[in-house]
């Protein structure tokens, strides 16, 4: 059937044809591929070389019509399958879709049988390969293809360049096609699927902590804020006890040591002071753009200062000239060893929430008569924090010996 064609090699034409018939037939393909076949594949002066035309026909595919200079070029078509023949193509030497991804394919002719190995079939091997490497421009999901002869050699060669790391990144597939019709090493498989994007997680808010205080604690904390005392707010709200006005100012102290860790955080973005401002009506520094202080205006100032000097008549000796430094040797800390050495002052467990436990040993010490900033050291917590609790355990003990008395008035009556 086959015996019009070269007994001795296989054109590129017969190559890229082959494997367009074997794409054509291919699951999920689009039934249309495009076969890039120029003169001199055909003919080399007066001598045919590959019998296109009559390849063609064998195979069972016919001429719808005929487009461009040589009559074997222009549209063909077989069952439901269309096939078009040009002299140049944009990719390759055969393009066509399958599942969604465009084929690129690269060929080579070599011979079908080999006498005696040498180099030449090696480098017809590293010219196909180094074709498709240099086919632009490829989009990401298009599958590029070398596609040489099935000889035994290029077998081997094959199986050797594929475990090859590097090779394998490329994604280029190396593919041998018979003459009897057998295509080894395609490989075709469908788009995968983008992976969902992970959705973050929800990230606890100071607003979430609002929202999580008592109502309870919320109506103590707004009474203890209208100044009422301890006794008007038992009056008030006789349900309420001694354990809920400390619960709800200790949760306020929680929450207060949570608004300035966070304020600490931004302040160490933003280069900001690490504490938070006890002077809100200082003025605000002059500053540049650059966020130094305004160049001119300290020309200005050192201007002034001269001439006030040279008018009082003041002047400095050499020798105190040597002796002064100047001021941009002057060695001062950083602002990154000031916010070091703050945060160093931090106690380790004074963000923690304060457990009963604590709570027992802060009652014991306050007992024995430990000062404020003792009970800190051994709590490991801010003297502020320590000193606030034992201002409200005081509070709370006064309330107590002042109920024991009205009882013991009460059964003297």
């Amino acid at each position: 059937m086959d015996d019009f064609l070269p007994p001795d090699r296989m054109p590129e034409a017969e190559i890229a044809l082959r494997l367009a018939f074997k794409l054509l037939d291919y699951p999920n393909s689009e039934g249309i591929a495009n076969v890039s076949i120029d003169r001199t594949q055909v003919t080399v002066g007066n001598t045919e070389i590959f019998p296109l035309v009559k390849f063609l026909e064998s195979t069972g595919w016919k001429q719808d019509k005929q487009i461009g200079k040589y009559p074997w070029q222009g549209q063909y078509h077989k069952d439901k399958y269309q096939l078009n023949i040009v002299t140049q193509l944009a990719l390759g030497n055969m393009t066509t879709v399958v599942a969604g991804r465009q084929v690129v394919v690269q060929c080579k002719s070599a011979p079908l049988k080999i006498k005696r190995r040498s180099n030449r079939e090696v480098s017809i091997f590293l010219e196909v390969i180094g074709k498709a490497v240099t086919t632009n421009p490829v989009r990401e999901h298009d599958i590029m293809i070398a596609a040489m002869p099935n000889i035994a050699y290029f077998q081997k060669l094959a199986k050797q360049w594929q475990k090859g790391i590097l090779f394998q990144h490329t994604g280029i597939q190396i593919v041998l096609v018979g003459r009897d019709g057998t295509i080894e090493g395609l490989d075709i498989k469908p788009i995968p699927k983008a992976k969902p994007k992970e959705t973050m997680p929800k990230q606890h808010t100071l607003f979430e902590k609002f929202e999580e205080f008592d109502k309870t604690s919320v109506n103590i904390l707004r009474l203890i804020g209208q100044g009422r005392s301890y006794q008007q707010i038992m009056s008030l709200h006789p349900t309420q006890t001694y354990m809920d006005i400390f619960k709800a100012a200790t949760e306020a102290v929680e929450l207060f040591g949570e608004v300035k860790k966070l304020y600490r955080e931004e302040a160490q973005l933003h280069e900001m002071p690490p504490d938070i401002s006890t002077t809100p009506h200082a003025k605000p520094r002059r500053m540049s753009r650059y966020g130094k202080t305004d160049a001119a205006a300290l020309r200005k100032r050192l201007k002034a200062l001269a001439a006030s000097r040279s008018l009082k008549g003041s002047s400095v000796s050499s020798t105190d000239k040597k002796d002064e430094q100047p001021s941009s040797k002057i060695k001062r800390k950083s602002k990154s060893t000031e916010y070091q050495a703050e945060s160093d002052r931090i106690p380790p467990r004074e963000y923690e929430q304060w457990s009963n436990e604590e709570y027992t040993k802060l009652a014991n010490l306050v007992r024995s008569g430990k000062s404020v900033e003792e009970i800190a050291s051994q709590l490991q917590r801010q003297v502020g924090a320590v000193h606030s609790r034992v201002e409200t355990l005081k509070f709370m003990e006064a309330g107590d010996e002042e109920t024991g008395d009205k009882k013991k008035d009460d059964k003297k009556e």
